[in-house]
């Protein structure tokens, strides 16, 4: 069997030499001596060198990598963008980045895109460079904040900008969720209602023991006509917020309103910014002549409450003037105009029922209320606020066990 140096320190066999009945291919690593270096794969490689880059460092490398393998059609691609605008808007995502997501995804898709969001629309522009056309499209819909659907939501984002699925495959995903059930059935939300109104009145407007359970069963009410009747007529929805606005529960609805307006200034999109503070405004006021409607409505119909509030005002309000002259009978007034008489005239005013100091938060609370009808100490709060918190994610539809 001849043989020859093959320069690198090692020795080539002929193949044609081989004593054995089986001839080898002439660049088998058997003749040639060969060794392989690298051991991994250079997709291997590119990804356990992603996974010690920082955030930063690997969402920058992200952002200028193109999608090589993502081979869904441009239909596909813009179908996915505008079922991704509606999820958006309808799992109540942050309308101050609703825009962003957008034109995010279809620079990822290289899809020529525009959007323009206003409250309740979403206005799609899909370009054409090869006809010079364009394609608009309106995407309507209204919502509420949904945290368990929002989050799925932006997992399929995440998966679709980073080519782990395809777009058709997201689209899919998007429209099994939009035409999905709510998280919750009828009877946990009622429950929900209850206890968050019942933990809310002690917590903002120094509620007793008794009132909680009166808040409880007035917002099990007002939860019950939300899904049996407003659910079903358009024309009741657009008043049964301000209608039952007696409820502690929908007081506080116009605040995550003010905040996103604020974050939509900040952000400078003075559209959606200017037209949801108005909203939120406008939507005070109807809360507020849903109050004074209520308030008379109950007094309109307890007769006993009528007269002793009508009593109140007029002893609070009674005064008494007399014309004359004062003269004191001994030298506890020597200090005042130097002990002489006072002429003039003198009103006097009867002494309130109550002290300024029994009163919390508009309410009449005496020392010598019975412990039901206190309100509750202040550490208390330790306690009802982290149960609010979750008790209030739960009714945003969050689920109750997550990753």
């Amino acid at each position: 069997m001849a043989s020859h140096d093959s320069g690198y320190g090692m020795r080539r066999l002929d193949s044609y030499a081989s004593d054995c009945s089986q001839v080898l291919d002439p660049d088998d690593p058997t003749i040639t001596g060969e060794r392989r270096i690298e051991l991994d794969d250079p997709e291997d490689i590119e990804r356990a060198v992603m996974k010690q880059m920082s955030y930063k460092a690997r969402r920058k490398h992200q952002q200028r990598i193109k999608i090589e393998f993502n081979i869904s059609s441009v239909l596909h691609r813009q179908k996915f963008l505008m079922r991704l605008a509606k999820a958006l808007m309808t799992f109540g995502a942050p309308s101050h980045r609703i825009e962003s997501q957008l034109l995010s995804a279809a620079r990822i898709l290289e899809v020529d895109a525009e959007f323009i969001h206003i409250p309740g629309v979403i206005i799609c522009s899909f370009g054409d460079q090869e006809t010079k056309t364009s394609e608009m499209h309106f995407v309507k819909c209204s919502g509420r904040l949904s945290l368990g659907s929002l989050h799925e939501v932006h997992q399929l984002y995440r998966m679709v900008v980073h080519d782990e699925i395809s777009a058709r495959r997201a689209t899919e995903r998007l429209e099994a969720l939009l035409s999905a059930k709510p998280l919750y059935g009828p009877f946990i939300r009622i429950t929900l209602a209850f206890c968050l109104s019942a933990l809310i009145c002690p917590l903002a407007f120094g509620g007793s023991f008794l009132d909680m359970w009166i808040a409880g069963l007035g917002a099990t009410f007002l939860c019950l006509m939300q899904i049996s009747v407003a659910a079903k007529s358009q024309l009741y929805a657009n008043v049964f917020e301000w209608v039952f606005a007696r409820s502690p529960t929908y007081e506080h609805t116009n605040k995550p309103l003010l905040v996103s307006s604020s974050l939509e200034l900040a952000s400078k999109n003075i559209v959606c910014g200017s037209v949801k503070m108005v909203y939120a405004l406008i939507y005070t006021l109807f809360l507020g002549f849903g109050l004074q409607i209520g308030s008379d409505l109950y007094l309109l119909f307890d007769r006993t409450a009528r007269t002793e509030l009508a009593a109140l005002a007029a002893r609070m309000m009674a005064t008494a003037s007399v014309t004359g002259t004062f003269v004191s009978d001994n030298g506890t007034f020597i200090n005042i105009n130097r002990g002489y008489p006072l002429t003039g005239t003198f009103t006097f005013t009867t002494e309130p029922p109550y002290t300024a100091e029994h009163i919390i938060v508009g309410c009449y609370r005496p020392p010598d209320f019975p412990w039901y009808l206190q309100p509750f100490p202040w550490y208390s709060e330790f306690a009802i606020v982290p149960v609010f918190s979750v008790l209030s994610s739960l009714a945003n539809l969050q689920p109750l066990w997550t990753r």
